[in-house]
C-alpha cells in the first residue's frame, strides 16, 4: 500500500493555505523551523519511502503533509535524473544549482502539483512557498547525495538510477512539452478538498522494475512481484470462501503439504521448460492483504465474522517453506515442480496465483524451447508476437518466457527495457508503400566512411544500370535508400513489397554495392511472403552471384530474415525442402502457444498434519500420488537423464523416509499405477531436483538468478536430454518413477479410500 507522511497530524505547523512549514534538520537558510536532529523530518521520510511510493499511481492525500512528501518525491526523481552520470562531487554542484534555478511554484499553470495546493492569495505568501521550497530541495539535495554515492564517489548507485528511469513519476517534473508527459497530476493524485475528489479505488501502478539487477526490495527483506495485478485478489472466489470456512471450523492453521505438478506434456511432446518460479518467489514474499483488499472481501462476504477479517489482516507467509526444481529445467509429468508447506488456509489461498504464475510462463518457455530446436542451434530465432499477443501482460511475458525457452531476442521494446532480452526490428511494407517517387527522397546523400558525401540514389541507380535491373519498381529503391542513409551499418531491407525476386532483391543488391563502395556493409534481407524455401535459396544465388561479379565476398554471406506466420511444423517443412534462411522472427504462434492453449498444472493437496492424502479419479492419470515426495534425477553413462524418481519424504518424523538413491547402486524405479512396468537403474551420477528456496518467510535464493542466468541454464538442460526425447515427430516418452515404499503407500491408501460395494 502507499505510505503517508506521519506530518500530517495538525502539530501547530505555520501553513500558508494549506502548505505546511514543516521542521527540518538543515543549516541551509529557510523559514523552517528546526527540528529535533535525533528525530526523522520529512526529508528523511521521503528518503525513506521513496522507493515504494514511487511505485503508485494513486496516491489519496490524507493531511498537508503528504503535500510535501509528495513534492519531495517527484523532486528526488528529478534530481535522479540530473546526476545519472555524475560523481559525488558534480552531482553536489549539479543539485546545488537545480535547487536554486527558477523553478515553478503553486499558481504555475506547470507546477507538478496542480490545484492540489491552494494558490497563494498574495505575493508575500508565494514568496513564502517558494524559499521553503528552496530550502527544502537544498537538503534535499545534500542527503540524496549521500545516499546514492554512499558505497562508491565515481559513481551512483545502480538501483537509485535504474528504477528511477521507469517510475511513474519520471514525467511529472520534465519539460511539458516531452512526448512522455503523463496525464496531469491533478486527474491522478486526488485529495478531499472539494475541487478534487477522492479517489475511491487505490489502483496499483505496475512495478516498473529493471528486472536485470532485481534490486527492487522492502526494507524488510521481501521482494515484491513485478506486476501489480499479482496479488492476494488474484485468486478464485472459491479460495475465499474455503479460506473463511477453514477459520470458522478452526482448520486453517494445520499443517498441509501441497504438489503443484503437471500430467501431460505440451504440444505431442515428451519434455516440458519449468518457467514462472521468480514470480512465484516474489508473490509469496510478499503474500499480505493490505487493507482495501480486506475491506473488499468484507464487502464479498458481508455476514462474515469480524475475527476472519482481523486474521486476514495479519496473515502472511511467515509459516509457509517452499521446495521447487530451478527454474528453467527440463521437467516431466507428475514431478512436483512446486512443493508448497505450511497452514492449510495460507497454502490454499496461494492456488490460483501460483497456477497462473506457473501454467502460461511454462507453456511459453517449451513452446520456445521446441521452435528452438527446430530452427536450429546456428541459427537465430526472433520473437515478433508483441502485436497478436493476449494483451500487454501476454505479451511482457511471452516476450519473457520466449527468451528463457531459447529465442535470441525480442522486437518488443519494453521487453527490452524492462529484462534486458536483446531487440531487433527492421521495417514493414507501409514504409515502402509511403514512397511515391524520387522527389520523397528530399535528401539522397550520405557521409561515407572516407569522410566524403556522396549522392546514394545515384550510386544505387548506377548499379541498377550495370546488372541491367532496370525493370523494378522505383519508388521501392527510394524508400531502401531512405532507410539505407538512416541506417548504412545496420541496413535490413524488407524485399517482398512489390516483387520479391524482380524487385526488392535487386533493388536491396544495388543499395548494398552502393553502400560498399562508400565504406559501409549492407546487413541482408527479409522475406515475409511467398515460397520461403525457394526465395530464399534464389536471393542467396544472387547474392553469391553479385558478390563474385564485384568481387566483394561478403555478399555471399548477407542474413535472410524469414517472417511468414511461421511455426514449428514449417520450420520442419523448411528444413526437409532445404532453405538458405539465417533468422526465424516467429510471432502468433510463439506468443499465443496456438498449438495448445494451456498446460494444465494442478495444486493438489498430498499431505496434513503428517498424514498423506490422495484425490482418487476413473481416470487414472488424475490420481495423486500422496505424501511429502522428493525428486531425484539418475543419468546414464553418457551423461543423459534415464528416470526421475520420486522419494517418500515425511514430514511426520515417525514414518521413515525412502532411501536416497547412490550413483553405482542398483535402483528399484517402479511405474505408479502399471506393476508390470518396472526397472532396475544403476546410475553413473544421482541428482536431487527440489531445493528450498523460500523458508519461513525469508527468499532462499536471495538474489534471485539474473533472466540470463536462468536461460543459459534452460539451455544447458535442453542439452542434455537424449535427443529421442526431444524430437518433434514421435518423441520416446521418458521414464518418471516411483520406489517400492511410495507405490505401497500410493496402493494402500488407494483400497483404503475406495469403499467396498456390496452385490446382491
Amino acid at each position: 500500500m502507499v505510505y503517508h507522511s506521519n506530518f500530517n497530524t495538525d502539530a501547530g505547523y505555520r501553513s500558508i493555505g494549506n502548505y505546511p512549514i514543516l521542521p527540518l534538520k538543515t543549516t541551509h537558510k529557510g523559514p523552517a523551523p528546526k527540528a529535533d536532529p535525533n528525530s526523522q523530518d520529512i526529508i528523511d521520510e521521503a528518503l525513506e519511502l521513496f522507493k515504494a511510493n514511487i511505485l503508485f499511481r494513486n496516491f489519496e492525500v490524507q493531511g498537508n503533509g503528504d503535500r510535501v512528501l509528495i513534492y519531495l518525491t517527484l523532486y528526488i526523481t528529478k534530481c535522479l535524473l540530473k546526476i545519472a552520470t555524475c560523481n559525488k562531487a558534480d552531482a553536489e554542484k549539479q543539485l546545488f544549482t537545480m535547487a536554486q534555478e527558477q523553478f515553478t511554484v503553486p499558481g504555475d499553470s506547470a507546477f507538478p502539483l496542480g490545484g492540489m495546493i491552494t494558490i497563494p492569495s498574495t505575493r508575500d505568501a508565494t514568496d513564502g512557498i517558494r524559499q521553503s521550497l528552496t530550502q527544502l530541495r537544498l537538503e534535499l539535495g545534500v542527503r540524496l547525495v549521500q545516499r546514492v554515492y554512499a558505497t562508491d564517489p565515481a559513481r551512483p548507485n545502480k538501483w537509485w538510477i535504474r528504477i528511477n528511469i521507469l517510475v511513474l513519476f519520471g514525467g511529472y517534473m520534465s519539460n511539458p512539452s516531452t512526448p512522455l508527459k503523463r496525464k496531469k497530476t491533478e486527474e491522478i493524485i486526488k485529495n478531499g478538498n472539494g475541487d478534487h475528489p477522492v479517489a475511491t479505488n487505490a489502483y496499483r501502478e505496475l512495478k516498473r522494475v529493471n528486472t536485470v539487477n532485481y534490486a527492487y526490495q522492502e526494507s524488510n527483506g521481501h521482494l515484491k512481484p513485478l506486476n501489480g495485478f499479482v496479488t492476494p485478489l488474484l485468486t478464485d472466489m472459491y479460495q475465499i470462501t474455503m479460506a473463511y470456512s477453514l477459520w470458522k471450523n478452526q482448520r486453517h492453521n494445520i499443517h498441509t503439504v501441497f504438489d503443484l505438478y503437471f500430467r501431460k506434456n505440451p504440444f505431442r511432446g515428451e519434455f516440458t521448460v519449468f518457467a514462472g518460479l521468480e514470480e512465484v518467489i516474489r508473490f509469496v514474499s510478499d503474500f499480505h492483504f493490505n487493507d482495501d483488499e480486506v475491506e473488499h472481501i468484507r464487502s464479498l462476504i458481508p455476514d462474515c465474522d469480524q475475527g476472519f477479517i482481523d486474521y486476514l489482516k495479519t496473515l502472511t507467509s511467515k509459516d509457509v517453506t517452499i521446495y521447487a526444481l530451478k527454474e528453467g529445467s527440463v521437467v516431466f509429468p507428475r514431478i512436483p515442480l512446486i512443493r508448497i508447506e505450511g497452514p492449510l488456509a495460507v497454502c490454499q489461498l496461494f492456488e490460483t496465483t501460483l497456477l497462473n504464475l506457473v501454467n502460461f510462463a511454462s507453456l511459453v518457455a517449451t513452446n520456445a524451447a521446441r521452435h528452438k530446436l527446430a530452427v536450429g542451434k546456428d541459427r537465430v530465432m526472433l520473437e515478433f508476437g508483441l502485436r497478436r499477443a493476449q494483451g500487454p501482460d501476454g505479451a511482457m511475458s511471452a516476450s519473457r518466457y520466449s527468451y528463457l525457452g531459447g529465442a535470441d531476442g525480442t522486437s518488443n521494446v519494453l521487453a527490452h527495457c524492462f529484462f534486458s532480452i536483446p531487440v531487433k526490428g527492421t521495417h514493414a511494407h507501409s514504409f515502402v508503400t509511403s514512397y511515391n517517387s524520387v522527389s520523397d527522397l528530399v535528401d539522397k546523400t550520405l557521409v561515407g566512411k572516407d569522410g566524403k558525401t556522396y549522392n546514394l540514389f545515384d550510386l544505387a541507380l548506377k548499379y541498377r544500370k550495370e546488372m541491367g535491373w532496370t525493370i523494378t519498381n522505383e519508388s521501392e529503391l527510394v524508400a531502401f535508400t531512405a532507410y539505407a542513409r538512416t541506417f548504412p551499418n545496420g541496413f535490413l531491407a524488407l524485399v517482398d513489397t512489390y516483387d520479391t525476386l524482380n524487385s526488392g532483391v535487386p533493388n536491396y543488391l544495388c543499395l548494398a554495392l552502393a553502400l560498399n563502395e562508400i565504406g559501409y556493409k549492407a546487413v541482408g534481407i527479409r522475406l515475409d511472403s511467398g515460397d520461403l524455401s525457394y526465395l530464399s535459396k534464389e536471393s542467396r544465388k544472387m547474392f553469391k552471384t553479385v558478390g563474385e561479379k564485384y568481387n566483394i565476398d561478403y555478399f555471399n554471406k548477407f542474413q535472410i530474415v524469414a517472417s511468414n506466420d511461421l511455426n514449428e511444423s514449417t520450420i520442419h517443412d523448411l528444413n526437409r525442402q532445404g532453405h538458405e534462411i539465417d533468422v526465424f522472427a516467429i510471432g502468433t504462434n510463439l506468443v499465443t502457444c496456438q498449438a495448445q492453449p494451456a498446460l494444465g498444472c494442478v495444486f493438489k493437496l498430498v499431505e496434513i498434519d503428517g498424514h498423506p492424502r490422495i484425490k482418487l479419479s476413473q481416470e487414472t492419470n488424475k490420481v495423486t500420488l500422496p505424501g511429502r515426495k522428493t525428486a531425484y534425477r539418475l543419468f546414464g553413462e553418457a551423461g543423459h537423464p534415464l528416470v526421475d524418481l520420486l522419494l517418500l519424504t515425511p514430514t511426520n518424523a515417525s514414518s521413515s523416509p525412502d532411501e536416497i538413491p547412490k550413483a553405482g547402486d542398483k535402483v528399484l524405479c517402479l511405474h505408479p499405477f502399471e506393476e508390470q512396468k518396472r526397472v532396475i537403474v544403476t546410475p553413473k551420477a544421482v541428482e536431487e531436483l527440489h531445493i528450498k528456496v523460500f523458508d519461513k518467510g525469508q527468499v532462499m535464493t536471495n538474489p534471485l538468478p539474473s533472466l540470463e542466468e536462468v536461460r543459459a541454464f534452460c539451455l544447458s538442460e535442453i542439452q542434455r536430454i537424449r535427443e529421442d526425447h526431444l524430437r518433434a515427430s514421435n518423441p520416446t516418452p521418458y521414464k518418471v518413477s516411483i520406489t517400492k515404499k511410495l507405490y505401497d503407500s500410493l496402493h494402500s491408501l488407494w483400497l483404503e479410500s475406495v469403499p467396498i460395494r456390496e452385490m446382491k
